[in-house]
């Protein structure tokens, strides 16, 4: 039995408080024979309000002891924090005292002590730095690199005549501009450096008088800082992951203890869009007219997003004289131009305050759709010379309506103001300013709240028309039944297809053995070849009807064709060297290219949105041995006696081609915050910008159009080329029946085009219902007042393909398109302005991605001082507010180039030019790392902030020292007690034991007996007046390990494997600090700390 029998015992361990416990330099000093016992509010006061919302560090200097009468030997000691404290935002942390009444002032210090000072930096102080100030203002060398933000750096005025002081520096923000400087004899030039802090100076400090040529001191220099982390402080953590006996690594939840309170606040800001999405209305199609829809003053919902100035209120349809229209800005007007209620474009709501004309009358509007995109963007720089509460800027490429935006920086925020689809530009809160754009002259003015930020940017945002196309006027085919038969090559005139008429009696109709299946209220066509049956209606059918389908079909044979030689004339003759194949079962399929696309677009490749389009062309063989494709051109000819095909394999396409118009955007100037953006060499063609740069023009290639052409087509000659023929020669020996439900009817609104469908969009008629599509579903019967309607459908953007599940039977087949907005998915820009909506961000944090019209990707990090420069891609971020500018594309020689599209001459640089590539906007990502500084005042939290790490943690755990990994449990042990009665606990094999009572006083330890390994206590004595009951037990599970490896993760890797098993709901990890003191002198042996 291990009994706890000791002659040192827990009532010999005492700690015991210093002469001055308060938070003043001279806190600490001697011993008192004050005990700490567990007394409220000791050795640190309640923690306060205003300490609850800054934070606050306290210093107590506390006096570990052993204290006893005799000379029993003290081998070794050792103090551990060996639990947290409860409120999860306090962190207790221990260190050693430096010397025996050590005061706080020192003590403070030490602790401040992260980062020292060391050599003199680059940068001379400049001028008088008064005390309060947050800008502190030096001068460097023009090709110094830059102090970058988060660096602490040491003002140290050390000359004879002026006070001796130091203070510690945290940049937040640099400005830096090259200045010309008059020394006297000539003019130099210096890099100017304005560092805006994080705290402000607390005394005065004296730079150089003026700037000189050669080196000089000031009596305050400006020193480099290193970080000593001299400090070893010690704490505790909980278990992350329970630990078995024999494991030689445990898990805490962090190595790191909070010892400021955080000053910095991080925030991840991943796979962000590049810019403003804008959503901007356009208008497609032409008026449609609700019958009946407003019955008298109240409140209505539209099917769609509305066009401004197309809104009509009138009595019938057809009605040329409308009763009341909307003005463009939102408001209903009567015949007299008298406000009658209001329309929400956007939302599609209407609200009637006095009706005019029918009670029942007819709404007529047109279609504006809502399509989202990554906005085009410019910005105009302020400095001291711009700032003003008004900006105008005149956008091109000009804006769809209601996209435009603009966003400023005032006062260290940003305030946007964004499009009411009005033209008129409003803000969260009135107080932000407003802004007009003027549609005519695409001029956009905005008269801000507040005055901007120097040396931030005024943003604007708008979406363009050129990326869209308004495709109401296509003749849309009705609606098709497709069957895909359960074989290929059927065998003409087999075919049965046996249904319900009109007066549901069963009819049967037989294919023709040229494709055509001719029944009541459909003809069909079916391809022999690939086993497709596709109906149309004459009139719309009844839901749900069945066709029973009846066939014979052969073995489909394959025969392919690889590089086949070209006859004199260019065409191909093939032989499948098979007699009597049989007609209408010939598919055949080859490849081709497009050659000469760059020549024939005349736009470069790398400004091709779409580039070389290498497409396949499918034929079958017609009644008459033509080999048609799907729109019944004819390339040639079989002969099925024979099995020879002959045919001219090239063709013409339709292709969309990318027309760009080269903008003049404004100048690079020397020294703005941008002055290398423009002409920074590198950026992957190399070279340099002229060192006495003067202000140039700076063009970008605006995006103005789409514009399809024909490409001719060609299959390569050579192994790229192939053929490939499938076809059945025999007698289609094989029957077959199956059945098909008509379970929807499928229309395709852009049959002509391979464009996406813009949501929001689509309105046709069909039969006597209109439908509309709302996320990807279709609608008809559509309420007024609540904006819903009846689901009829499903409608895929990508394909165009409006699948319709419900519609009126016998009504007309024929389908009229009432709008359609398309685009073609791509808006190429090369070059672009945004802002990362967090700011301050992390150096180096900003990630940008972006990918080429030519299917390239680009992925550059900023560096330390926010250059992006890497291979097609040349700008820069401010890392202060966040602001991003990016050129896609390379400086090039421009001699050579005279002929490009992009070429100007006035953009040329020394002797380069900026070749653009663009990319598409949708795909310009970026991740980063936001932050903000919680303004610190040290007085407040009582130490100052400036040296330690930005989130105020410091490691508790080191390699090569000890921890105590234990497992803490309390149980309750009752009221009654008799003598020598015995206790089991819930744990055996303990470390250590001790009793407490109500009030959590100790128990004086001969009241009882503990066996640690049985887990037993026993009360000796049940003579427990003295204290209040219940009693109550502390007992543990403790090991005692050195560390071997510490790791980021939290685990600890320990010399020696435990020995018991421990659960991280009790236990913790407690780093230990090894007592100096040791030896068998009587009296009372103390360690400081």
């Amino acid at each position: 039995m291990t009994e706890q029998l000791t002659k040192i015992i827990q009532q010999n361990l005492k700690i015991y408080l210093a002469e001055n416990n308060r938070q003043t330099e001279d806190g600490g000093g001697l011993r008192t024979s004050v005990e700490l016992v567990g007394e409220d509010n000791l050795p640190f006061d309640p923690i306060g309000d205003i300490s609850q919302s800054a934070g606050n560090v306290a210093l107590a200097l506390l006096y570990a002891a052993i204290d006893r009468d005799d000379a029993e030997p003290m081998v070794e000691s050792g103090f551990i924090i060996a639990k947290p404290p409860e409120n999860p935002h306090v962190s207790f942390l221990a260190f050693a005292a430096a010397y025996y009444g050590e005061r706080r002032k020192n003590a403070i210090n030490r602790v401040e002590s992260y980062a020292i000072k060391t050599i003199e930096s680059r940068m001379t102080l400049l001028s008088r730095q008064t005390a309060n100030s947050r800008m502190v203002v030096a001068y460097q060398m023009p090709k110094e690199p830059n102090p970058k933000v988060g660096e602490v750096y040491c003002l140290d005025q050390e000359a004879t005549g002026y006070d001796a002081v130091e203070e510690y520096i945290k940049i937040r923000k640099v400005e830096t501009e090259i200045r010309r400087f008059f020394n006297g004899e000539k003019y130099i030039k210096r890099k100017l450096v304005k560092m805006e802090i994080t705290q402000p100076l607390s005394e005065n400090f004296v730079g150089a008088e003026q700037v000189k040529e050669d080196y000089q001191r000031p009596p305050c220099v400006i020193r480099e800082t290193m970080i000593a982390d001299a400090g070893r402080y010690y704490g505790v953590k909980q278990l992350a992951e329970n630990a078995k006996a024999g494991d030689s690594t445990v898990k805490v939840t962090s190595i790191f203890e909070q010892i400021i309170p955080s000053s910095k606040i991080a925030v991840p800001l991943p796979d962000l869009d590049a810019g403003t999405v804008v959503s901007a209305l356009k208008k497609t199609g032409n008026l449609i007219e609700l019958p009946r829809f407003v019955k008298g003053e109240g409140r209505y919902t539209l099917p769609h997003a509305i066009a401004p100035n197309t809104l009509q209120i009138k009595n019938f349809v057809g009605d040329e004289h409308p009763n009341m229209t909307d003005n463009g800005r939102g408001i209903i007007v009567d015949k007299n131009g008298v406000a009658c209620g209001k329309v929400n474009y956007r939302t599609k709501a209407l609200e009637i305050n006095t009706m005019v004309g029918n009670w029942q009358s007819c709404v007529g509007y047109c279609v504006a759709a809502q399509p989202r995109q990554v906005a085009d963007t410019a910005a105009i720089s302020i400095d001291a010379t711009n700032q003003s509460s008004a900006y105008s800027i005149t956008l091109d490429p000009p804006p769809l309506a209601g996209s435009v935006g603009a966003s400023y920086r005032a006062g260290g925020n940003w305030y946007d103001l964004i499009n009411d689809g009005t033209d008129q530009l409003v803000g969260a809160a009135a107080e932000y300013g407003t802004g007009r754009f003027d549609p005519i002259t695409n001029t956009l003015i905005i008269e801000t709240g507040a005055l901007p930020d120097v040396g931030s940017e005024v943003i604007f945002s708008w979406a363009t028309p050129v990326s869209y196309f308004d495709r109401s006027n296509v003749t849309v085919k009705p609606p098709q039944f497709t069957v895909e038969l359960e074989h290929h090559t059927v065998a003409p005139n087999t075919v049965t297809v046996t249904y319900l008429g009109d007066n549901d009696q069963e009819k049967t109709a037989s294919d023709d053995g040229a494709g055509h299946i001719i029944g009541d209220n459909f003809t069909a066509k079916i391809h022999y070849a690939t086993g497709r049956i596709v109906f149309d209606y004459t009139n719309l059918p009844k839901g749900g009807v069945s066709y029973k389908i009846n066939y014979s079909y052969g073995e489909q044979l394959h025969k392919s064709f690889p590089a086949p030689n070209r006859n004199g004339d260019g065409s191909i003759t093939l032989d499948l060297e098979q007699l009597n194949i049989k007609p209408r079962t010939v598919k055949m399929v080859w490849n081709v290219n497009i050659e000469t696309f760059d020549y024939i677009s005349t736009t470069p490749a790398e400004m091709q949105a779409y580039g070389k389009v290498d497409p396949y062309i499918t034929t079958f063989d017609s009644e008459t041995g033509e080999m048609k494709d799907a729109e019944g051109v004819v390339f040639g000819n079989v002969n099925l006696a024979t099995g020879i095909i002959k045919f001219a394999p090239d063709s013409t396409v339709k292709i969309p081609v990318g027309r760009y118009n080269v903008q003049h955007i404004g100048y690079d100037r020397e020294q703005p915050r941008f002055a290398d953006f423009f002409v920074s060499g590198g950026g992957g063609g190399g070279g340099s910008t002229p060192a006495e740069a003067e202000a140039k023009k700076v063009y970008k290639n605006t995006f103005s159009q789409w514009e399809y052409i024909d490409a001719g087509v060609s299959m390569p000659i050579g192994p790229e080329g192939k053929v490939d023929v499938w076809y059945s020669a025999d007698d289609a020996p094989n029957t077959h029946e199956m059945t098909a439900t008509l379970d929807a009817l499928r229309i395709d609104v852009t049959p002509l085009y391979a464009e996406t469908i813009v949501g929001g969009s689509v309105a046709f008629t069909l039969g006597d219902k209109l439908y509309t599509e709302r996320d990807g579903r279709l609608y008809y019967d559509h309420n007024a007042t609540t904006g819903g309607g009846t689901v009829a459908g499903k409608f895929n953007y990508q394909t165009g393909e409006a699948e319709v599940s419900a519609w009126t039977p016998a009504t007309s087949a024929q389908v009229s398109l009432k709008s359609l907005l398309t685009t073609l998915d791509k808006n190429p820009i090369d070059e672009v302005v945004f802002r990362i909506p967090k700011a301050p961000i992390e150096p180096r944090s900003l990630q940008l991605r972006a990918v080429t019209l030519q299917g390239d990707n680009i992925n550059i990090r900023a560096d330390a001082d926010g250059n992006l420069i890497g291979n097609h891609i040349v700008g820069r971020v401010e890392v202060a507010d966040g602001v991003v500018r990016a050129r896609f594309g390379e400086w090039v020689t421009a001699a050579g180039h005279e002929n490009e599209i992009w070429y100007k001459d006035e953009a040329v640089v020394g002797e380069k030019i900026f070749k653009p590539m663009p990319v598409n906007a949708d795909s310009i990502k970026y991740n980063a790392t936001g932050y903000t500084y919680l303004p610190v005042d040290a007085d407040v939290i009582g130490i100052n902030t400036v040296r330690f790490p930005n989130d105020g943690r410091v490691p508790i755990y080191r390699e090569g020292e000890i921890v105590v990994v234990g497992a803490c449990y309390t149980q309750n042990l009752g009221t009654a007690f008799t003598d020598n009665q015995v206790i089991q606990l819930n744990q055996t094999g303990l470390t250590g034991c001790c009793l407490f009572d109500a009030k959590r006083k100790h128990v004086n330890a001969e009241k009882y007996r503990v066996d640690l390994d049985a887990g037993t206590v026993t009360i000796i004595s049940a003579s427990l007046g003295d204290y209040s009951l219940p009693l109550s037990a502390d007992y543990c599970v403790e090991e005692t390990r050195s560390v071997s490896h510490v790791d980021l993760s939290g685990a600890l890797t320990l010399t020696a494997p435990l020995a018991n098993h421990y659960d991280k709901a009790h236990t913790y990890v407690s780093s230990m600090m090894v007592g100096k003191n040791s030896g068998k002198n009587a009296g009372l042996r103390h360690q400081a700390l």
